[in-house]
């Protein structure tokens, strides 16, 4: 290679350099060897803080001697140091000559990181740097300052020629640096200084490079997180880069290949097997619908490659006879740490003669290992093979089940056989171990539910196992299956074959012991009255709805025994009110999520679905924080009315009325607590939605109390809620338009914002006092302080007839009014209009055309202008379509708003609107929509 001195012309260079970089969003655009030009010499001449972006390799095989971006000397010349952003987006710069005399040499001269600089996903190869007077360098740079770190950088095949012996792969020098998953083929990564982290390597040899071993290892030996990737098919090097294709390893030899061969989904052929990306897609309800094995070998191996946290359902029971090298779901070992995280529902269905099979040092089971999983519905029978070489834990529902909540699961195995490496001490049916996991509802036929049952805090709430002989004595009669709880089913004696074993499927009978406490059946003998029983005063029992993983509550004594289960039982069980609830003169109601700091400790950790339904003249006496719940801790609660009620702490905590305390991350949303409230404590924390709030959050809720809480901390917050409210504010209707949608009002009728949907959704009527309104789906009627008109076109005008209150259908309508709120009430059906209409209605957003009218107010007058072509109406307005060339139409038969003025020679095409769909002249204050986007001013 030729060898050359250039430094004074090309400092001379420097000087005069033009820029013609494309710049996108603050970074300038690399595609051609002149943008490296030119970048650099932006770089040294008046902008070292400038941001670059490699967007394809670049060869410089035709500049025939490039100047370091940051050029520095020690002692003798410029000292300007990258200070910027450089993205190498995966991609090589190539054929690089840089020949310099007094500057740090490489592709930069010095990166400063001290002062922000940084460099990252960047490969330099087949490149000539050489230093005439023994200067320090490196592939990607000289001097490498203060980088923490520099990553996913590479140099391969370049030539360092200095007789410094700062000299490396990357760097000459890479002082206070850390250089972190990088790689060269030379000796070393740099010459002097840098820590190198998070497997980088030096002196790889090409050979290992362009095979794709580099690669595979730089992976950690496997495909489950592929930062590097490599083209091995086209040559190319391993890059950090999502375009290029993943290198895996064939488990039969030390080949590398960016191919594998998918056999119902998944390749078997390579080490880590992986899996075809379109084999299953979720399905609409976020879950993926697993019915064979085959689908469901899939989704073990899909999971273990960055997927931990996917949610799946069975639709089918699988028998797994066919499959003798099942993956596992999740996965944790040795260095590996992938667990499974989502939501696995089996929703009643059964797995049966599963084979696991693992030789490398990994959890082996169904699942491999959980973290922070929802396990539910799920059985195994059959015969069970669970396989781990290396004596890892295993079990048949996992490996390890940790920090997991597992509902209603059973394990009744014919066998089970595990090898003998396996750890004897934890393999377990419901795991090798259950560490902190919370199970409830489960049993097996084993003597023991896990390896190790006293791990780590681990709970077994309804849970029976047969170390005394339990489950077999118990589960004929039907008294197993009412232990086991809520979910769980046995035909006994309702004239359907009896069951021998209790069962998940809802469509057998539910188990109750009878009223006299001597057996079980399928009738209780309880004379239930609001769910408590009249003779033994038991409460009844919630539903289950398998679909919201809730239990279901529809009167007094299920909410009772709801809030036992989550006392008692499972801090985290879901609850569903399926009807309103009247709780007055009842005085046995506990708290959800008791607290008091000291022996009541079990606060609510779930979601409680109120489905727009409402309870009633609450009674709380409680030794505990005092509310509906008494304290929230992450829990979540949508859609739910709270109207009067007592609540008294006789240990005189705090007491609000749906919570106590609302802490560490609780949502409530779209609640309201109204009416009258009597809170008996000598707390200062009383008379609010919720009394203490420390990370809790208020989303659209409103009540009539004085507070929504008694303090806000930093990390609290309240979002569009409203506390104080007063009946005269409320019957306006600004507060439930201000709630937004899930509220709703039917104006002069309800005071408060309701809940029931079958109310009237409120609009806001704008200073012009005219609004326009379209309903594709049902007739409804309009609040009385709106008048409603058809309207007739007529030359420049429209003539108004005025109509009833209730409209019918796709009728589109003017409204007149005060300036305020109305509200439209959903009906059965509704008479037809008398006047001639030739208003259309928008049943979804409208992009206009040229020829649609809307009703807007221009310089003070109301009627229908042009709307501007391309602009968009919103849904549920009215509009008039005209081909006449005329730019307004104005109103006549309306005495009190008839307007004199021609509107012919108004011109304006204006194509903002208010939120009622109101055409304006200009931003107000608010929401306004221009060219069919919300803008809030």
């Amino acid at each position: 290679m030729k060898k050359i001195c250039l430094f004074f012309a090309l400092a001379m260079g420097i000087a005069g350099a033009a820029n013609a970089l494309d710049e996108v969003g603050g970074w300038y655009q690399i595609r051609t060897a002149q943008d490296l030009v030119d970048y650099s010499n932006l770089v040294n001449n008046s902008n070292n803080g400038a941001k670059a972006i490699l967007l394809n390799d670049i060869d410089m095989s035709g500049i025939e001697n490039f100047t370091p971006i940051g050029l520095f000397a020690d002692n003798n010349g410029v000292q300007t140091t990258f200070r910027g952003e450089f993205n190498g987006n995966g991609y090589v710069v190539k054929h690089l000559t840089v020949v310099i005399e007094h500057y740090e040499v490489g592709m930069f001269s010095r990166i400063n990181g001290w002062d922000g600089a940084r460099v990252y996903n960047l490969g330099v190869v087949d490149s000539y740097f050489e230093s005439t007077n023994g200067i320090r360098a490196g592939a990607i740079g000289g001097e490498i300052l203060g980088m923490k770190p520099l990553t996913g950088c590479f140099g391969v095949n370049n030539t360092i020629v200095t007789s410094n012996d700062q000299k490396g792969g990357l760097a000459g020098e890479a002082y206070d640096s850390d250089l972190s998953r990088c790689y060269t083929d030379y000796a070393v990564l740099s010459g002097s200084w840098g820590n190198l982290i998070d497997n980088s390597k030096q002196g790889v040899s090409i050979q290992d490079i362009m095979s794709g071993k580099l690669c595979f290892e730089m992976n950690n030996f496997h495909t489950y997180t592929p930062l590097w990737r490599q083209d091995l098919n086209g040559g190319g090097y391993p890059v950090v880069s999502n375009v290029a294709p993943q290198v895996t390893k064939l488990l039969r030899s030390d080949t590398y290949t960016n191919d594998h061969n998918f056999i119902d989904g998944v390749c078997r052929e390579c080490v880590d097997y992986f899996y075809q990306e379109d084999y299953m897609t979720p399905e609409a309800d976020g879950y993926y619908h697993i019915s064979t094995p085959e689908q469901l070998m899939w989704f073990s191996v899909f999971t273990c490659h960055l997927h931990d946290n996917a949610n799946a359902k069975l639709t089918a029971d699988i028998d797994m006879s066919g499959i003798t090298d099942y993956y596992g779901i999740g996965l944790c070992g040795g260095s590996e740490n992938y667990p499974y995280r989502g939501i696995f529902n089996g929703q009643g269905h059964v797995i049966s003669n599963l084979t696991v099979y693992r030789t490398e040092d990994l959890e082996t089971g169904f699942f491999g290992r959980t973290w922070g999983a929802t396990i539910s519905n799920l059985g195994f029978m059959g015969d069970f093979t669970i396989t781990n070489t290396y004596g890892q834990r295993c079990g048949v529902l996992g490996g390890e089940i940790a920090a997991s909540s597992v509902n209603n699961v059973f394990v009744r195995a014919n066998s089970i056989t595990y090898n003998p490496a396996c750890d004897s001490f934890q393999r377990g049916a419901l795991g090798g171990e259950g560490a902190m996991t919370t199970y409830t509802g489960c049993y097996t036929t084993e003597t023991a539910y896990t390896g190790w049952d006293t791990k780590d805090d681990t709970h077994f709430v309804n849970c029976f196992n047969n170390a005394n002989g339990e489950v077999n004595a118990t589960h004929v009669s039907g008294e197993l299956c009412a232990r086991l709880g809520t979910g769980w089913y046995q035909n006994i004696d309702n004239g359907e074959p009896a069951d021998e074993w209790p069962t998940l499927d809802p469509s057998h009978g539910s188990v109750y012991l009878t009223c006299d406490g001597t057996s079980f059946s399928n009738s209780s003998g309880h004379n239930y009255q609001n769910g408590i029983c009249q003779n033994c005063w038991m409460y009844q029992e919630p539903g289950f709805d398998s679909e919201l993983n809730a239990y279901t509550i529809g009167n007094l004594g299920q909410l009772i025994r709801y809030s036992q289960i989550v006392n008692q039982e499972n801090q985290s069980a879901n609850g569903s009110l399926v009807c309103d609830i009247d709780m007055e003169y009842s005085d046995e109601f506990t708290p959800i999520g008791l607290n008091n700091d000291a022996e009541f400790q079990t606060p609510f950790r779930g979601t409680f679905y109120g489905n727009n339904h409402v309870i009633r003249n609450l009674y709380v006496k409680t030794n505990c924080e005092g509310g509906l719940f008494s304290r929230l801790r992450t829990g979540r609660i949508y859609n739910l009315g709270l109207e009067n009620g007592y609540i008294e702490s006789t240990a005189n905590l705090r007491c609000g009325a749906i919570a106590g305390e609302h802490h560490d991350n609780a949502y409530m949303y779209n609640c309201y607590a109204r009416g009258t409230f009597q809170f008996v404590t000598t707390h200062g924390q009383k008379d609010a939605l919720a009394a203490e709030t420390a990370g809790g959050h208020f989303v659209n809720c409103y009540t009539t109390l004085p507070k929504m809480s008694c303090d806000y901390p930093a990390d609290g917050t309240s979002e569009n809620s409203y506390e104080a409210v007063t009946a005269e504010q409320a019957a306006t209707g600004e507060i439930c338009f201000r709630l937004g949608n899930s509220f709703r009002q039917t104006i002069g009728e309800d005071t408060y914002p309701e809940l029931d949907q079958t109310r009237g959704i409120v609009f806001q009527m704008g200073n012009s006092c005219y609004a326009t309104l379209y309903n594709d789906e049902t007739a409804g009627m309009l609040s009385d302080n709106v008048s409603v008109y058809t309207g007739k076109k007529g030359g420049d005008y429209i003539s108004l007839t005025e109509e009833a209150n209730t409209i019918p259908a796709q009728t589109a309508v003017v409204l007149k009014g005060s300036e305020g709120y109305y509200s439209f009430t959903p009906v059965a059906s509704a008479p037809n209009m008398v006047g001639t209409n030739d208003l259309l209605g928008t049943s979804a957003p409208l992009t206009a055309t040229g020829s649609e009218y809307v009703l807007a107010m221009l310089d003070g007058e109301v009627g229908f202008y042009k709307a501007i072509a391309g602009s968009v109406i919103p849904a549920g307005k009215a509009y008039v379509t005209s081909t006449s060339g005329v730019k307004g139409f104005r109103f006549i038969g309306d005495d009190a708003t008839f307007i004199n003025e021609e509107l012919r020679n108004k011109n304006e095409e204006f194509s903002i609107y208010n939120i009622a769909g109101q055409r304006i002249q200009k931003m107000q204050k608010g929401i306004n929509i221009a060219n069919g986007k919300k803008i809030l001013k």
